[in-house]
């Protein structure tokens, strides 16, 4: 049942996407929208085909990692598309040139912890240490101790690469409150994914808390994600409108 679910539910995803893609085609005002579409839809085909080849394999480890290294990748352009969805078509934009060496170190070291943390899993070494945040002992084999160790080492990188961007856009004066909001949400669920974290390698006996993790990592993805894309603007445009609203939009047009 949960696999019929879930083929249903990626059947409609698929659909949705890619109707986004023809519709933003045929509108000159979404222009913007464009590259992150087709993106998105590339993204969605190449899933679609791992989890075939997943699904044919038997759920090999080395596939289902694939598999999910593409989920993550598809929620990330989706979230981008969902924020360049809320911007005006005159707000310059690109993701090329807008964000900073930070912002694009933090996003990819943030997939790096999502996709390190689905290796974990994957290979059973969830439980490889009970203690946090080093490894004090453990009775389990080398290799699932090393994949476990290897994870926090990416997770402790990839966290002051976040926090270091975040803070770095909340202490500019030229952040709008958008950027703001979501900065502060980000902080939030990366110190609650930390948490859980902590507290799934301590408690492992308690596999609710894996799903927790999960579902947090990503949550934060997509967070940070959505502020590295409002990140992509060209600052001189923010004066003028950030984000659609009928102030924002009644100032553009006069």
């Amino acid at each position: 049942l949960m696999e019929e679910s879930h083929r249903f539910l990626a059947s409609v995803v698929t659909i949705l996407v890619i109707v986004l893609a023809l519709c933003v085609r045929r509108n000159p005002r979404a222009s913007h929208l464009r590259g992150p579409s087709l993106v998105a839809v590339g993204v969605i085909i190449l899933q679609i085909v791992l989890g075939g080849v997943t699904v044919f394999a038997s759920n090999a480890p080395f596939t289902v990692a694939l598999h999910l290294l593409a989920a993550a990748l598809f929620l990330g352009v989706v979230s981008v598309v969902a924020v360049a969805a809320f911007l005006e078509p005159e707000v310059r934009w690109s993701l090329r040139h807008g964000p900073t060496r930070l912002a694009w170190a933090a996003v990819v070291g943030l997939y790096l912890i999502v996709i390190s943390g689905s290796v974990v899993v994957n290979a059973g070494a969830q439980s490889a240490c009970a203690s946090w945040p080093v490894c004090l002992h453990s009775p389990v084999a080398a290799g699932l101790l090393i994949i476990q160790m290897t994870h926090r080492s990416i997770v402790l990188v990839g966290s002051v690469l976040v926090v270091a961007f975040l803070v770095t856009l909340l202490r500019a004066r030229r952040t709008d409150r958008a950027e703001r909001v979501l900065s502060l949400v980000a902080l939030g669920l990366l110190i609650t994914q930390i948490l859980v974290g902590a507290l799934s390698a301590i408690w492992s006996a308690h596999t609710e808390l894996a799903d927790v993790h999960l579902a947090v990592a990503a949550l934060l993805w997509s967070t940070v994600v959505a502020v590295f894309a409002l990140s992509a603007r060209d600052r001189d445009d923010l004066s003028s409108s950030a984000l659609s609203s009928p102030s924002a939009s009644e100032h553009v047009h006069t």
